[in-house]
Order: structure tokens, then sequence, then C-alpha cells
């Protein structure tokens, strides 16, 4: 609804600043993915991002965040989002500048990622493109982005039981009349892996 009332704002956007930043996100990870799982990484996408994770099938969870800020922190939205541990589970941030120089236009990003896959693979390409559409982004209506950013780097962070996470036997502890919907994660200084080696990755873990 939120995408569709800026549809009818003089002047707006047709996807605001905070939704362009979380897309940013996602499709870095469908990007850097593809290469390595193929298609199940767009099936998997939660692109309305209503759902717990952003990407889960049967053998993984990626949680995919993007910031600004520096040092590299993120926001994780639910204090279970990262505890399953029945699956491979990982964490991507892809750090972003917005209005930087040698910064492009959010429609530019998207379209070099979607070009790169059209080019393995037309029948992905066309079902990212459904998504896509699905939650107002189009061919239409270029024109009207002005934000621009520069991505400068995506990394993979894997998610096990030494990583330091909001514990959930402290959350037991809150009193039902408080509620806690999220934290803020300082990811800087967690290892991350190489995307090439994510299908080796899952197969060991599983």
């Amino acid at each position: 609804l939120h995408t569709l009332r800026l549809r009818w704002i003089p002047g707006s956007e047709p996807l605001s600043e905070i939704i362009q930043q979380r897309l940013l996100g996602e499709l870095a990870v469908i990007a850097n993915c593809f290469s390595v799982i193929g298609s199940s990484i767009i099936t998997s996408w939660d692109s309305d991002g209503r759902a717990l994770h952003d990407f889960e099938n049967s053998d993984y969870i990626i949680e995919a965040k993007a910031t600004t800020t520096s040092p590299e922190k993120v926001g994780i939205t639910s204090l279970d989002q990262l505890q399953d541990r029945t699956k491979s589970t990982f964490l991507s941030v892809t750090n972003v500048v917005k209005n930087s120089q040698d910064s492009s236009y959010f429609y530019e990003i998207v379209d070099s990622w979607l070009l790169e896959i059209k080019r393995r693979s037309e029948n992905d390409y066309l079902n990212l493109q459904i998504l896509l559409n699905s939650i107002g982004y189009n061919t239409h209506n270029l024109s009207a982005y002005r934000t621009k950013w520069r991505i400068t780097s995506t990394r993979l962070i894997p998610i096990d039981e030494k990583t330091p996470l909001f514990p959930l036997d402290f959350s037991n502890k809150i009193p039902k009349e408080v509620e806690i919907s999220g934290y803020r994660l300082h990811t800087e200084h967690l290892e991350s892996i190489d995307f090439e080696s994510l299908r080796d990755y899952i197969f060991r873990n599983d």
C-alpha cells in the first residue's frame, strides 16, 4: 500500500529510499548467488518482505541487509531471525553509499544485475522481472528515480552457535507486557566467506 501511495504523491520516487536500500541488499544476494546455486536463489526470495527470512528453502536461509553505517552494523528485525539451526544460515551485508561520487541510479544497478541473469537464463530473468513488477518496479517510470547509490561490498557471513546473537533464553525472562522487536548487530568483525563457496558450505553442513 505504501508503494501504491507513493505513485500518487507529486515528485515522489516509485520506490522509497528505504525500499530501494532493502532491495539493493536482497538483489545483491541474487546477483552473487545466481551463478553458484542457480534459480533456487530466485524461487526462495520473499520479494515483498513479509516472511521471517529473505531467502529460504530446504537447504539454506539467507537474511539480506544493506547498510550505510560505518563501522558496519545492521538491524535484525526479529529476535529469532538468525536462530534457526536446522539448515545452513547466512547473513548477507551489502555496504552502500547514497548520492556519492561515481554512484548510479537505483534502476541502473538493478538493470545491470537483470541483464547478467538474462545472459545466463531467459526464464529466470523473466521470473525475477515478475517478482520485481509485483512490488512496484517496472520500466515505465524509471525517469522518476532521483536517489543514487554506490555499492562498496557485499559480504556473506555464516551464522552458527558461535555468532554473537541476542540470547533467546534471555528473551524468555522478558515480561509479556514488554515487546522487543529486534536489535542492532555489529558485523564488521564477523568472518565472511566467498559467495563462490556457498554451495560447498551448504552441503558440507547439511
